[in-house]
């Protein structure tokens, strides 16, 4: 199905100025009043929306903003395109300014279908590096939706891995330092990390557990008491080798792995079932395209 047929053409307005973030959204849904059939409090609204975008602080780049709130004051999915008169950066964490706001008023049935036109939308504007300029360009609504049917948009059957997946996680590459790999755990707070040959094809997974299970004496693993046991050197161990080393003495094969197209469902069970911290998301090429936990299915679709 295409994102288009879900878009309706008197929900975009250009021209909005780029006041600020309260301005410019009171203003979209101020302008959106008569396209919508149902009534609406524009300022309670933006209250609500700006209360959750900072609570989550997550930052907008790429040249569009997504705001969006969930409530049971809306009886359908609402999606209200706006572009502004000039760029703007809309919130302090943002990466970029943005120019094209594409705002979604949500019912409490109809999270299944804003998920799936939320993703769509990602995916091409990750894909299509220029089209923001093209999307600014658009006149009215109809222009708008014949340039998504021209981009082929379209809605997926069902939420996957592609839509849901961090992409901007750290990994190591075979050979580095154990130094660097610790220094990494640290900075990201993350205790898997993958780990990709020199062409970046994902080959094992770097845990942290491992890396301190190896260091520990195999006897103190069959140990009932532990309390018995104390000292220092086991790390001291780690402390004196970590630049002589390097992770490949501590990778490991990967026990989740998944596909880009797996099933949200799968990848929750896949998460539950066997406690797994990460799912790694390989591609075609067999590279790592992003990683899944139970973070991101309780931010993109629960808190989404």
């Amino acid at each position: 199905m295409k994102l288009s047929s879900i878009l309706n053409p008197d929900l975009f307005f250009s021209g909005i100025p780029a006041d600020n973030r309260h301005a410019i959204y009171k203003n979209m849904l101020e302008k959106a009043t008569r396209g919508i059939k149902q009534s609406i409090d524009p300022e309670k609204i933006v209250s609500e929306m700006i209360k959750r975008e900072d609570v989550f602080s997550i930052p907008y780049e790429k040249g569009v903003a997504l705001p969006h709130l969930r409530s049971s004051m809306f009886d359908d999915l609402y999606i209200i395109v706006g572009i502004l008169d000039s760029s703007i950066l809309l919130k302090d964490n943002d990466k970029d300014l943005s120019r094209v706001i594409i705002m979604s008023l949500i019912s409490e049935k109809t999270s299944d279908t804003y998920l799936k036109a939320l993703s769509a939308f990602s995916r091409y504007i990750i894909k299509n590096g220029g089209v923001v300029s093209s999307l600014t360009s658009c006149h009215d609504g109809n222009e708008f939706n014949a340039l998504l049917d021209a981009g082929n948009v379209v809605l997926k059957k069902e939420i996957t891995a592609e839509d849901i997946m961090d992409v901007s996680f750290p990994y190591v590459l075979s050979g580095t330092p154990l130094s660097e790999a610790l220094d990494m755990f640290s900075k990201y707070s993350k205790s898997q990390l993958p780990v990709l040959d020199s062409e970046e094809k994902f080959i094992g997974v770097l845990d942290a557990e491992n890396i301190l299970r190896k260091s520990l004496p195999a006897h103190y693993m069959i140990l009932d008491n532990v309390k018995i046991i104390s000292g220092f050197e086991p790390f001291q161990h780690i402390l004196t080798n970590e630049d002589k080393i390097t992770v490949d003495e501590y990778i490991r094969e990967p026990r989740a792995v998944a596909e880009l197209s797996t099933p949200l469902v799968q990848l929750a069970l896949m998460l539950i079932k066997n406690q797994f911290l990460n799912i790694f998301i390989v591609d075609e090429q067999k590279k790592c395209a992003g990683t899944v936990t139970i973070l991101e299915i309780i931010k993109k679709i629960l808190r989404g």
